[in-house]
């Protein structure tokens, strides 16, 4: 009998799994699918979701530019502040010019407000610095200062004037224009640092930049005119 107890107690039978969780399982996907985890509807909703916050990084980036601005023109003022700080600024937004474009051609977001935001936030960064450079160095800033506003002002409306024709590629930027925006940029950065009376040895660079600058927004303006001039002319606007 000992021996029988023993045997009985060493070995265990075993017990079959109960089905019950397993059809509670199957009954609540049945009922409420929308709580089922599925991998043919959660992969593309992470799609969608990822492709909806790169969508307006972009433009986030092109906003904070602008936003950056009224902060940039109280450190200006701020004569406790660093020389440095609204140089800081100033460099953030132009990396940002570059990191916002960049990112919309890599990721392949484009949209109109896009394309309208992206030019106004540089030419708004770019007069509000030359306001303010002008305004504290007086008329060796403010003579360039003024031609490149006016080639801003006479290209934007060239351009739009353009893109009402269905002609928008042909006055699209160029590397002059684009050789004009990087000089613009670094003589920008060396006169804001030299301004405060600190690294005043950078400002006869910081000059030279912006006159070469000057010259350049003339160069790139005379091809896009007359790139324009075809269709600006008077017969090809109708005018005997």
């Amino acid at each position: 009998d000992g021996s029988q107890l023993s045997g009985l107690s060493g070995s265990r039978p075993s017990v079959a799994p109960s089905p019950v969780p397993a059809l509670i399982m199957r009954l609540n996907s049945l009922a409420f699918p929308a709580l089922a985890p599925s991998p043919r509807i959660l992969g593309p909703t992470l799609e969608a979701g990822a492709a909806s916050w790169r969508d307006g990084v972009p433009n986030a980036l092109t906003a904070a530019r602008v936003a950056a601005i009224p902060v940039l023109v109280a450190t200006f003022y701020n004569r406790r502040s660093s020389p440095w700080l609204p140089a800081s600024i100033f460099t953030a937004c132009a990396a940002t010019d570059f990191l916002d474009g960049y990112l919309a051609r890599r990721w392949a977001v484009h949209s109109d407000l896009g394309a309208f935001l992206d030019p106004v936030a540089d030419k708004l960064l770019v007069c509000s610095c030359l306001v303010l450079l002008a305004g504290a160095l007086g008329a060796a800033v403010a003579v360039p200062t003024a031609v490149i506003v006016c080639r801003e002002v006479t290209i934007s409306a060239l351009r739009e004037w353009m893109g009402a024709r269905g002609h928008s590629a042909a006055v699209a930027v160029g590397w002059w224009g684009k050789l004009k925006t990087a000089t613009q940029m670094v003589a920008l950065l060396l006169l804001l640092l030299a301004c405060p009376g600190k690294l005043t040895a950078l400002q006869p660079w910081g000059l030279g930049l912006l006159y070469a600058a000057a010259v350049l927004a003339c160069t790139s303006a005379s091809g896009y005119v007359a790139t324009a001039w075809p269709l600006m002319a008077p017969k090809s606007l109708g005018i005997s």
